[in-house]
């Protein structure tokens, strides 16, 4: 009874920001519509809530600003109303948006974001696929992101800790020594299994925000590394969430010339924790864990939006005090 009182306690300082954050980030809905390019050698793919409508939009226009053609697509997650999908209909003129149900997984997991990981998989044997998560805000120019594309090679975001690709043998070996029970732990102990057929390195970064180059892997080796993994780790464990992160890994394992995205300018937030003051980074990833424990993202959706609105002379810039 104490403790549950402490939690309540020590958690009112992430619920009050969360509520001055979303007076902020809703104004995106008066920010202009952008423009999307269906049969453009690039798309970027989402899965969509529609708890973080207001998130994934300007996420996605601060991404998609950098480019000058790109595609979307995006999966739902099964949430979205139809106030939802008409806001993305106006928001971005040219979008695709695919029910959940409709991604075939050929034998993967269902559920979490297999639909998500399964559908970039199948799209990339036609197009450079980039993988945006609704909590990133894109602030500076991607000239790395772009480097990658032009020159159709993968690449995802990291840290500090695993800059660059590892031995995959030695990494399994290090996840058995440390007993976890986390699945991807548990999965990483098990990596062995997968050397020398499909990989020999092992990239540990999130998914993010990853890029898949056309024609580089294919849904029959992914669903053949997810049955030799569920092998591995048995069925009820590869079925709970987060095998598809450990998966999306793997899938860019696959690769010889995988890249992190280079850190801090590339970052998860608080994973570690870097001092942004000196230098803006170039795109910022807000995973939950650390998502409002401060007004940083607060702060820099305030500066996203008002950015937006540049384009419109007539609308008032938000308050940051709102």
């Amino acid at each position: 009874m104490i403790q549950s009182i402490i939690e309540k306690i020590r958690s009112i300082p992430h619920r009050i920001e969360r509520a001055r954050f979303k007076k902020i980030v809703q104004r995106v809905y008066d920010t202009p519509p952008v423009e999307v390019t269906p049969d453009a050698d690039l798309i970027v793919v989402s899965q969509v809530h529609h708890k973080a409508v207001e998130m994934s939009l300007l996420s996605l226009k601060t991404f998609l600003s950098k480019f000058d053609e790109c595609g979307l697509e995006l999966i739902d997650d099964g949430s979205l109303t139809a106030d939802d999908i008409e806001a993305y209909r106006s928001h971005f003129r040219g979008v695709k948006i695919i029910p959940i149900s409709d991604v075939e997984l050929m034998g993967c997991p269902q559920g979490g974001t297999w639909e998500r990981l399964s559908y970039v998989v199948q799209r990339s044997q036609d197009k450079y696929v980039i993988q945006l998560d609704s909590d990133t805000l894109t602030l500076g120019d991607v000239d790395f992101v772009k480097q990658k594309i032009t020159s159709n090679k993968p690449f995802l975001i990291g840290g500090p800790n695993y800059a660059e690709p590892v031995d995959a043998l030695a990494m399994a070996k290090l996840a058995t020594s440390w007993n976890s029970t986390h699945i991807q732990g548990t999965s990483e102990s098990h990596l062995d299994k997968l050397v020398p057929k499909y990989i020999d390195h092992y990239v540990r970064g999130c998914s993010g925000f990853t890029g898949f180059p056309k024609q580089g892997i294919t849904q029959q080796v992914m669903s053949s590394i997810s049955e030799i993994m569920e092998s591995a780790v048995g069925s009820d464990n590869w079925r709970r969430w987060g095998t598809e992160q450990v998966t999306s890994n793997i899938l860019l394992s696959t690769f010889d010339d995988v890249e992190i995205a280079p850190w801090p300018a590339y970052q998860n937030y608080g994973f570690p924790f870097v001092d942004n003051e000196k230098d803006t980074p170039t795109l910022v990833h807000f995973i939950g864990t650390h998502r409002h424990a401060n007004d940083y993202y607060r702060m820099l959706a305030y500066m996203c939006i008002n950015d937006l609105f540049e384009s419109k002379s007539d609308q008032e810039f938000v308050s940051v005090s709102d």
